[in-house]
């Protein structure tokens, strides 16, 4: 099957885009719709993490079968979280500073990972309290982004910790993701064999963020452990791949041959992700029925048979031959940086990080939203402003496809001004200004 092309319609924009536990692996604060109730395009990877993974279906000990989200998990600290919840507090706010992905055999990754879930689940002298204030934190932000989601009049505000990565978490890209959700999905395995299974789902929905990582276009081919270093450059640079792969798409299969595109962080609830969402859910699905089985018919599998993996992209076909060249490979970078189609390269060393991130910094090219051909220029047809500040200065303003309104200064150069000014409908009168 041919891989399919990337499209990007000219209105595909979505909304969106210190240490508590001592979290390996910090993304920041993010959001989470409920599901059935409201639906917005949520971009954050909380929404992401949270929102699909408590759409899940669960089959309880008795029988029956609840939607994850109506089966609330009480932890060992007497903390109430749903899967989703769990799955999105896991990687974002709860973790080791040993990497699952370090561990010399599986049973050493799979210590890791029970220490990295024990950082939710075992510390009563933080817990249950501390989650329950994240998560209080959390609540009151949804209710902010969904009212900016339905007045159409602003971008989400950025809130304190967001996109915030951390050093080490490269459990969460490539390879190592896969050893981190295996060396967790096996431990749920053993513990629904050993006959508990609500301790057993708690712990899957944990590892369960690994996997979805997974179906995430920029941590499928970001070399996130080339790109570490002690002064943070490399890390830096990693976050700008990642952000450009995850907004502009891969093409990818998985092992049965099924081709789609696959977007990631930010865009996971765009409309133009839904294959890869499609995809995913059923993994999710397969992920959450084997520890079920495990419990119920004492099923144990190895991880070269979980079911999930079948539904997954393939790490080669994300690092097969797409449109968009990746922004570094092995230890080369795109020698055109703002070339998203140019495949020629030059060597990427030590201190080559550290001119490269702030030029990536200063770039409009990685500003939201992010595509394939660069920053939007004025939309065909619509309205265009100017003020003028003195003689010879002046400002312009003018909206984009996405609907935001950007601003040039005029000083005997032109200058971009960073940022959106706000965010009207489409075609909106600028007199105002």
């Amino acid at each position: 099957m041919d891989s399919p092309q990337l499209e990007h319609p000219p209105n595909s924009e979505t909304l969106g885009g210190n240490d508590i536990t001592q979290p390996t692996f910090r993304r920041g604060i993010s959001l989470a719709a409920v599901p059935g109730t409201t639906k917005g395009n949520l971009g954050f990877e909380y929404a992401e993490h949270s929102y699909l993974r408590d759409t899940t279906s669960l089959t309880l000990a008795n029988g029956s079968i609840v939607t994850a989200l109506h089966h609330p998990f009480t932890l060992t600290n007497g903390l109430r979280v749903s899967y989703g919840q769990i799955n999105g507090l896991a990687g974002n706010f709860y973790g080791t500073f040993n990497p699952i992905g370090n561990g010399k055999s599986a049973e050493e990754q799979r210590d890791r990972f029970i220490a990295a879930f024990k950082t939710l689940d075992g510390p009563k002298d933080r817990q249950p309290k501390e989650a329950r204030d994240i998560l209080k934190n959390l609540d009151a932000e949804v209710a902010a982004i969904n009212n900016a989601l339905a007045t159409y009049t602003s971008r989400p505000v950025r809130f304190p910790g967001y996109l915030l990565l951390a050093r080490i978490n490269w459990d969460h890209f490539g390879s190592d993701a896969r050893i981190a959700y295996n060396a967790g999905h096996q431990e749920a395995i053993n513990v629904a064999l050993g006959g508990n299974l609500e301790l057993a789902y708690s712990i899957n929905a944990f590892a369960d963020h690994y996997l979805e990582d997974s179906f995430s276009a920029g941590h499928l081919r970001t070399p996130r452990r080339f790109l570490h270093s002690f002064g943070g450059s490399d890390d830096l640079c990693s976050k700008y791949m990642h952000d450009e792969d995850n907004a502009i798409g891969l093409s990818v299969k998985n092992p049965a041959g099924e081709a789609w595109i696959a977007y990631g962080d930010k865009r996971g609830m765009d409309r133009q992700n839904n294959d890869n969402k499609k995809h995913y859910v059923k993994a999710l699905q397969v992920s959450a029925n084997e520890i079920y089985s495990a419990w119920k018919n004492k099923t144990k599998l190895s991880p070269p048979m979980y079911g999930a993996w079948a539904h997954a992209p393939t790490l080669e076909s994300a690092r097969a031959p797409q449109i968009l060249a990746p922004l570094f490979r092995d230890s080369e970078r795109r020698k055109n940086m703002e070339r998203h189609r140019d495949f020629s390269y030059e060597s990427f060393g030590y201190f080559s990080a550290f001119t490269m991130g702030p030029q990536l910094a200063l770039s409009r090219w990685w500003s939201y939203p992010l595509t394939l051909d660069g920053p939007p220029g004025i939309l065909n047809g619509s309205h265009v402003a100017t003020t003028a500040i003195g003689p010879g200065i002046c400002n312009v303003y003018y909206q984009t496809a996405q609907g935001h309104i950007l601003e040039d200064h005029f000083d005997e150069t032109w200058k971009f001004v960073d940022g959106s000014s706000f965010k009207p409908k489409l075609w909106s009168p600028l007199a105002a200004i």
